[in-house]
């Protein structure tokens, strides 16, 4: 679960268009129908934190949407940047002072357009307050809750086996016999189209989008096994079917449902959401839908002390959980149970605080009657406040299930025997039902033993590349040192002798897994001991603005910040000296310093890279392929430091240390091996070089396979046992 700011910011893009203010009017009014511009006014500088000062000089408010029922306010404000200040390099900038807005001016959301000069692209962000409330976790816990409740549905709709649905959601699993769902693609598809999903707490979105995501992703994978009107499975089309048809949403907030609106017509605007469906009020007290039931609802429920809504308390008589005085996120996972379809099911995530608190009495008795399918610890996160959460996933049927599989930590089940002795009672033992699911890492014991063994039959990658691994270039300065490619292409054009001092550029953020994507950045590049080589006997800066009048001009915007600058030559425009610049020009491994998941690409084109990059100077598609794998990203989790938000730091002396599985030379079955493991690793490469990977959507077939052999082939070279390889494929 990601820390958070006093904002979450639910849409963001960089608009290539020239901003008006009437346009961007329009926008808001077809965004929120109602626009109240009567009191729009500018702000100026003295309503700008100081720090920002030199980013944003002033901001206008445009008007306000008040929402049609409920209560709230949504803002819509011009942000007008410093003069030289583009919108693309002031993300974190515009972020922070969003938060000083909603914090001050206490705004229930916020539709935002950052502008710098008249013909500069603009910042166009949609952001909402944190809700203390609210949880809101990380992009793999939700992928998980939206792909169990559509396990679910699926289970019961087309009466598939839950193996054959494990195994077709399990998209790293190395060996899986799809041949169930290929004879019932059609029935699948169908169940799909005609899903009817509700959210019953949607503040935020975050689920509303992952569903999605996931809907439209499964459908578009069936489409191998389909024939006919391929044509039309475009996923636009499996999007904006969800989004008219299957989608219902609820919230106590109705400016949050008015954000949520808003921000479905940005992202995907071929879709049009039917408001009609997006429906104000509390399910908990509430007949929100008339008596309509769902085939799947998923949903974050708010959590809220018992004392803070005392006011409800005869309103939720009818609660198991009322008896307790239970925190309010315990009766939205009951509410949940009664509004589903007879063959519906509801998957939730909250604190574990049930399992341990007396107020979890109430719902440990809803579930004697109504058993959970699941139960699954998801061990420690973050809290919205920063602080350690236990949470978990419950997903249940609208039926009692009679196969319930279900999992719990020890040491959560042996604070409450009674707790405990029903999961024995109506689920199997972990060890006899390999459907359990949990998101706990393997122990310590487990873990050390893998690695060990991994290691013994290796030597280090610092080795294998004969210490060819560097981190990337520190300008102290990116504002000055790097440019856009309109700028770095001004230059070169009309300078020719300057051409040489620009080069292209890459930060961590833009390696991909086998992926670069083009080039949209460029360094000025002049190193300590430049100047004085060619300058003889002319005075130093005289020298420089004649030869390079464009970088001069460009730079002595940021002669003062230069100048202060740890990281500089013997002149303000100067880099600090580079020992090994050659690597530049070679072909090399990139891998980003800050990552979830171990990441690598190949570089054969001579980019420079910034310091949030490490680069392994081999030309070796088997290396690029070991350091994407599975194995490889759970051996450097082992090892590297974590970040916040479930990143971790990969710095040169963590990558120089990862295990190279050694070959000998009388080892046939080893090199033909990693023969293959290259050609599959080439194959990536050339695959997403022609079709760059999406940062939201489901790889392509061709692209799961190559993963999927180049994990089975790399477990094999390093002679893994299935045991070990199972704990590591769900590490």
């Amino acid at each position: 679960m990601r820390q958070r700011n006093s904002s979450s910011i639910i849409f963001q893009k960089l608009c290539s268009e020239v901003f008006e203010a009437a346009s961007f009017t329009k926008l808001a009014e077809e965004l929120f129908l109602t626009v109240d511009a009567s009191e729009s006014r500018i702000r100026s500088g003295v309503h700008i934190p100081q720090a920002l000062k030199s980013h944003i000089s002033s901001y206008r408010i445009i008007g306000k949407h008040i929402p049609a029922s409920g209560s709230g306010r949504i803002d819509i404000i011009q942000i007008k940047l410093a003069p030289g200040v583009l919108a693309s390099d002031s993300f974190a900038q515009a972020r922070c002072f969003i938060d000083d807005y909603m914090t001050k001016n206490k705004a229930s959301g916020l539709l935002a357009a950052a502008v710098s000069a008249p013909d500069e692209p603009s910042l166009l962000m949609l952001a909402e307050p944190d809700s203390a409330q609210r949880i809101e976790p990380e992009e793999g816990l939700l992928d998980f809750l939206c792909v169990e409740g559509i396990k679910n549905y699926l289970q019961k709709s087309c009466d598939l086996a839950r193996e054959a649905l494990d195994g077709y959601f399990a998209n790293e699993r190395i060996l899986y016999d799809d041949s169930v769902i290929a004879s019932h693609a059609q029935s699948i598809d169908a169940a799909l189209s005609r899903i009817r999903f509700c959210d019953i707490a949607a503040s935020g979105g975050a689920v509303v989008l992952h569903m999605i995501a996931q809907i439209a992703g499964v459908r578009l994978g069936l489409r191998k096994y389909l024939t006919g009107r391929t044509a039309e499975r475009r996923l636009e089309n499996l999007i904006k079917d969800f989004i008219e048809n299957s989608l219902y949403l609820t919230d106590c907030s109705a400016a949050s449902l008015d954000m949520i609106f808003a921000a479905l017509r940005l992202i995907y605007p071929y879709a049009a959401p039917d408001r009609e469906k997006f429906v104000w009020g509390s399910v908990l007290v509430e007949n929100i839908f008339n008596d309509l039931k769902f085939d799947l609802i998923v949903t974050l429920p708010p959590h809220l002390r018992a004392e803070r809504f005392a006011a409800l308390k005869e309103l939720l008589s009818g609660y198991s959980s009322q008896r307790f005085k239970a925190d309010l996120y315990c009766y939205y996972i009951e509410r949940a149970a009664g509004m589903l379809a007879p063959d519906g099911s509801a998957v939730t995530l909250s604190s574990d605080r049930w399992m341990k608190a007396a107020y979890g009495e109430g719902l440990k008795d809803f579930f004697r009657v109504t058993p959970p399918r699941l139960i699954a610890s998801l061990g420690n996160r973050l809290s919205s406040k920063g602080s350690a959460l236990q949470l978990t996933a419950i997903s249940l049927f609208a039926e009692p299930c009679a196969e319930a599989t279900i999992y719990m930590d020890a040491a959560a089940c042996s604070q409450d025997s009674s707790l405990s002795d029903y999961i024995c009672d109506n689920a199997p033992q972990p060890q006899q039902n390999g459907a359990v699911v949990s998101i706990s890492e393997p122990n310590s014991k487990t873990r050390s033993e893998i690695l060990a063994a991994i290691k013994e039959k290796s030597l280090s990658l610092f080795q294998y590349a004969q210490g060819e691994i560097y981190r990337g270039v520190l300008t102290g300065l990116n504002a000055a040192f790097v440019i856009d490619n309109d700028t770095a292409c001004r230059i070169k054009n009309t300078e020719q002798n300057s051409a040489e001092l620009i080069v292209p550029f890459y930060s961590g953020r833009d390696v991909k897994p086998y992926s670069l994507p083009p080039v949209k950045k460029q360094l000025i590049f002049i190193e300590k001991g430049y100047t004085n080589r060619h300058r003889e006997l002319d005075d130093a800066l005289f020298w420089f603005a004649t030869k390079h009048p464009l970088v001069a001009a460009h730079l002595a915007q940021f002669e003062k910040e230069a100048l202060a600058r740890r990281d500089k030559g013997d002149y303000w425009w100067e880099l600090r000296p580079c020992k090994y610049k050659a690597i530049f020009q070679k072909p090399k491994i990139l891998m980003p310093v800050i990552s979830k998941k171990i990441t690598a690409a190949m570089d054969t084109t001579g980019v420079y890279f910034n310091d949030k990059c490490t680069a392994v100077c081999v030309a070796d598609y088997f290396i690029l392929a070991l350091l994407n794998s599975t194995l490889m990203d759970f051996v450097y989790r082992a090892g590297a430091p974590e970040l916040l938000n479930g990143y971790y730091e990969l710095r040169p002396s963590q990558i120089a240390n990862l295990p190279v599985c050694r070959i000998s030379a009388g080892e046939t079955k080893k090199l033909e091996l990693k023969e293959k493991i290259e050609r599959a690793a080439q194959a990536l490469s050339a695959l997403y070089a022609n079709e760059p990977p999406q940062k939201h959507g489901r790889r392509s077939d061709a692209a799961i396979t190559l993963e999927k052999e180049i994990d089975r082939d790399i477990f094999q070279l390093y002679g893994l046992t299935p045991t070990q390889r199972s704990v590591i494929e769900n590490n």
